[in-house]
């Protein structure tokens, strides 16, 4: 019996076009943000995504895993997934994030206008709820935060979607990533699983242990125009014009340039775009002593992982890069150390953990400088003073325009009166110009200048006394009479903060309540980026801020100060106490906050106020002026 199809029938029952990702994407999206926000995708401006997008639709594909830049199209590349997934695959899905506020703003600002502004996507949406996305087939996209354990373990999925793995928070010993990917179990083998997130941290970051896992890693190469020669791009190729140093003009006058490694022809950022362009994808290995290194092609791998750094983004000016290259290297600070490397390069950053001896601090001993004097040059005084049961210990240090330091001085008080007498009483010696430097030797000519403390911070930490008051209760009402402007309490904060020095204010007094009239600025540190920003000044030879030490320092100082050690514990870098004395490294972080740019006015403000005053004060005398005679005033009788 022959059946007869109408032409309706026969548009149903043809067998559908199974297109790739890329080019699914490039039909039915719209760009939700950015420079081009409301226009259809275009890969042409960033060709590099098109590689893990396809890879996702590819057969045989289990997992993709992406790690990325900052802002360089990671997220499109998910919701290209998403979207596809959802017109080619029926069945639950599931988007994950970090936090529900995360998944709220995700859902209203991105996903929904997303689905909305595709007409193939916006037919398949039955309704819209808060933590689910119900589809006219019966199946639906599960909206899920890794705070919530009952959301990880109560949905079996076909199709898992990760987003920003890294600020996944575990809660006791289960891992939200595991979870979730458990949930699609059920479906092995045709189950799929996207994932696409910044390294956070060292090597112990979860994106990078899955895209240096993988089966197969992938690294984009690209073309030079010129010689044709195709490679894998490396910031060692940034090169500046002009030999220019500083950051801000380097941005401001698009200094930097990319050389190709073959015919050396430096790159513009217009270059650079025609370059990745004419890019591809090619396999490698990640080698922790020799980075990306090519490798062979496997066939058959059911995970596969995209390396994306910011230095084939043309969202990322090449001058940019640069300025923050520079800016990374020229700082002790391993915060700003590891953004560079996160952000920029997608890469680990990896910390030294940090230990020094006694030894090693005596040879930082500079011969030229007695103590209790301040080297010629220096701008500003700060004093870090740790309170103790039975009086404090206290440190002064020296600070130059490029932020070196020296610590000039440092010992014991036992009364509040010694410590007033230290901050307001006593004026160090200055330098006499050409005594500075290891060549000169011998005392400081006596100019008659002093210089005085600027700032002081007293640690505030509830320490025991045997007074009426606890000692956290003395400093607070010490610092409101005698602070005068100079000295400040301080407390440590109890988790890392995002800048060193939090400025908070305190209304009442901790143990008893009572309020404090007008209440009191306290100073929460971070304390362990602090010494570690110190550590570096101290083992770093080549430190840009180097610290060092008077001509008498001795063991009492450097046994403090290697009272402790930086070591991995799991996943963290911690501070761990060696030694049962430690107060003067505890001075060195006070007096090291001090100095530092978070606390408002900073240091570096301080010495601009000063190059202005110094300025004016050398001023000619303005000439005096004749007065002008007064304009006759037009009118009539």
């Amino acid at each position: 019996m022959k059946v007869v199809l109408s032409s309706v029938e026969r548009h149903i029952f043809a067998r559908r076009e199974r297109v790739p990702v890329s080019r699914w994407a490039s039909r039915n999206l719209i760009v939700q943000d950015g420079l081009y926000r409301g226009s259809p995708l275009r890969l042409d401006v960033a060709p590099f995504l098109a590689g893990p997008m396809d890879a996702y639709s590819t057969h045989g594909v289990i997992e993709v895993i992406v790690c990325g830049s900052l802002q360089v199209g990671k997220t499109l590349i998910l919701y290209a997934c998403l979207g596809w997934a959802l017109d080619y695959r029926p069945g639950v899905k599931m988007l994950t994030m970090p936090t529900k506020d995360s998944r709220d703003r995700v859902r209203e600002k991105k996903l929904e206008p997303l689905l909305r502004g595709s007409p193939v996507l916006r037919r398949l949406i039955a309704r819209y709820r808060r933590e689910s996305i119900s589809l006219r087939d019966g199946t639906g996209i599960e909206l899920a935060t890794a705070e919530s354990a009952s959301q990880r373990a109560s949905i079996t999925v076909q199709d898992l979607f990760v987003d920003e793995e890294d600020l996944y928070a575990g809660s006791g010993k289960s891992s939200p990533l595991e979870d979730f990917k458990g949930r699609t179990r059920s479906y092995a083998p045709w189950h799929k699983i996207i994932r696409v997130c910044q390294p956070k941290g060292d090597e112990e970051s979860s994106i990078w242990r899955g895209v240096t896992g993988a089966d197969q890693l992938y690294c984009y190469e690209v073309v030079c125009p010129a010689c044709r020669h195709q490679h894998l791009p490396d910031v060692a190729n940034l090169a500046v014009m002009e030999e220019e140093t500083d950051p801000g003009e380097i941005r401001r006058r698009r200094l930097a340039r990319y050389r190709c490694p073959c015919c050396k022809w430096p790159w513009t950022d217009h270059v650079r775009d025609l370059a990745v362009r004419a890019g591809a994808w090619k396999p490698y290995r990640w080698s922790a002593e020799q980075g990306f290194v090519p490798a062979p092609d496997i066939r058959g791998a059911t995970s596969v992982g995209f390396h994306i750094p910011a230095l084939i983004s043309r969202f990322v000016s090449l001058s940019d890069l640069a300025a923050r290259r520079i800016a990374a290297e020229a700082s002790d600070d391993a915060e700003v150390k590891r953004q560079y490397y996160n952000d920029d390069l997608a890469l680990p950053y990896v910390p030294v953990e940090m230990q020094t001896d006694q030894e090693k601090l005596l040879t930082l001993r500079e011969s030229w400088l007695p103590p209790r004097t301040v080297p010629h040059g220096a701008v500003a005084l700060t004093c870090g003073i740790d309170v103790q049961k039975r009086g404090f210990w206290f440190l002064v240090r020296a600070w130059m325009p490029t932020l070196a330091s020296y610590i000039i001085d440092y010992g014991s008080l036992e009364t509040w009166d010694q410590v007033a007498a230290l901050l307001y009483e006593t004026w160090y010696p200055v330098q006499a110009a050409g005594m500075g430097g290891k060549a000169s030797g011998g005392a400081p000519a006596d100019t008659g200048e002093r210089m005085p403390v600027w700032r002081a911070a007293i640690d505030s930490g509830g320490t025991e006394t045997e007074g009426i008051y606890t000692r956290t209760e003395e400093v607070y009402m010490w610092a409101r009479a005698n602070g005068q402007g100079t000295a400040f309490a301080c407390k440590g904060a109890s988790h890392a903060q995002v800048a060193p020095v939090r400025r908070v204010m305190m209304e009442r007094m901790p143990h008893n309540g009572r309020p404090i009239p007008g209440g009191l600025p306290l100073y929460h540190l971070d304390t362990g980026l602090l010494k570690t920003l110190d550590f570096s000044r101290l083992l770093n030879p080549e430190s840009r801020q180097p610290l060092r030490l008077h001509a008498e320092c001795g063991a009492d100082l450097t046994a403090q100060l290697s009272a402790e050690k930086l070591v991995r514990k799991g996943q963290k870098l911690v501070w761990e106490q060696i030694r049962r004395d430690n107060h003067l490294l505890d001075c060195l972080m006070l007096s090291a906050a001090c100095a530092d740019a978070s606390w408002t006015p900073s240091l570096p403000h301080y010495v601009l106020m000063l190059d202005r005053q110094a300025r004016a004060d050398n001023a000619p005398a303005p000439k005096p002026q004749r007065e002008r005679p007064r304009a006759a005033t037009a009118g009539r009788w």
